[in-house]
């Protein structure tokens, strides 16, 4: 099972498919102007058939979509989008209905991405 993720340096996306232990698999530089959910080719059809017992990628929203459709279509693997929990806005609770959330703007560690 696979993770990936983008980040954005200087004008320059850095995209790496990592294993669950995240180990390098495969990393792909590119132009900034290209969304993730539109660059996401660059960076997997080059592994196509590198991985036969892959099932799963985990990605972050940016992979969403398009992208997300073109890996369940191309590669045949199934995809998880993991969420980050919300930084502001209105969130649903059981007991108290909907209530504004406001979290500090910090580094918070997902589970999978």
């Amino acid at each position: 099972m696979g993770t990936m993720e983008a980040k954005k340096v200087n004008g320059r996306k850095r995209h790496l498919f990592v294993d669950t232990m995240g180990l390098l698999l495969k990393g792909v530089v590119h132009a900034a102007n290209l969304q993730d959910r539109e660059s996401v080719n660059l960076l997997l059809e080059p592994v196509r058939g590198q991985f036969p017992r892959m099932e799963k990628v985990w990605v972050d929203q940016g992979y969403t979509g398009k992208g997300k459709t073109w890996i369940e279509t191309h590669m045949g693997w199934s995809v998880e989008v993991v969420e980050r929990s919300p930084r502001r806005g209105w969130n649903m609770t059981q007991d108290q209905g909907l209530v504004k959330v406001r979290l500090p703007k910090t580094f918070e560690h997902l589970p999978r991405r």
